[in-house]
């Protein structure tokens, strides 16, 4: 992708949103993604646009929305949880408004509000980068934004799947089961993570005890 197709991506954007409290949002989020991607050595340009237009078709009518994305399948698997169509339809805009052919970048805006089972790093970056970018305020983003800070990406990843859920909860209404089984997922590798951490260093420590006896 080249610095010009960025900048008409920014450009776009900006006269979009140009008088919406959103903008402050998207350009937190594409920032961070950004300063994450650059952290875990991945392409950053990819993580920034992603970022700049995961939440494009944010406002518009969810009659737009749904034709954009044409596909039966999609709009009656969310029917009862309309706030994800502008996911998928700003995926959809971003290919055939902004010619981004590259299925990362569309993938990562597609599942951007809650993510999917086996997610890419750039899903993942997304994910919490949607959740926890500065302008937000909540307590929970807040929460994740220190964890995040502190250098726990993981951790701030589950919490951000888990939070969602609550918050979709708060509302009266049901979470998709495949947030669950992504949680569960999330939660799984974070146990396993940790497990090996403490294994490594009960060996290494270990092996420190059985080298000091050797010298006395």
């Amino acid at each position: 992708m080249t610095q010009l197709s960025v900048k008409k991506i920014e450009e776009a954007v900006y006269k979009k949103y140009q008088n919406s409290k959103r903008l402050n949002h998207i350009l937190g989020v594409a920032r961070l993604a950004k300063e994450l991607a650059t952290k875990f050595n991945i392409d950053s340009e990819k993580a920034y646009v992603a970022g700049l237009l995961h939440d494009y078709i944010k406002y518009e009518p969810v009659s737009q929305m749904l034709e954009i994305i044409n596909d039966q399948e999609i709009i009656d698997k969310f029917k009862n949880a309309p706030q994800i169509y502008h996911a998928y339809a700003s995926s959809v805009v971003a290919k055939n408004e902004f010619m981004i052919e590259d299925e990362e970048i569309l993938n990562a805006i597609k599942y951007h509000v809650y993510g999917r089972l086996n997610m890419t790093l750039l899903e993942k970056i997304l994910v919490v980068s949607d959740f926890s970018e500065d302008s937000r305020e909540y307590a929970r983003c807040k929460e994740v934004r220190k964890i995040l800070d502190n250098g726990d990406f993981h951790l701030a990843l589950r919490l951000s799947i888990e939070y969602t859920i609550e918050a979709v909860l708060a509302k009266g209404d049901q979470p998709m089961d495949e947030q669950y089984k992504i949680l569960e997922q999330l939660r799984n590798k974070y146990w396993l993570m940790r497990k090996n951490i403490i294994t490594n260093y009960r060996r290494f420590y270990g092996t420190i005890r059985t080298y000091k006896r050797c010298f006395r």
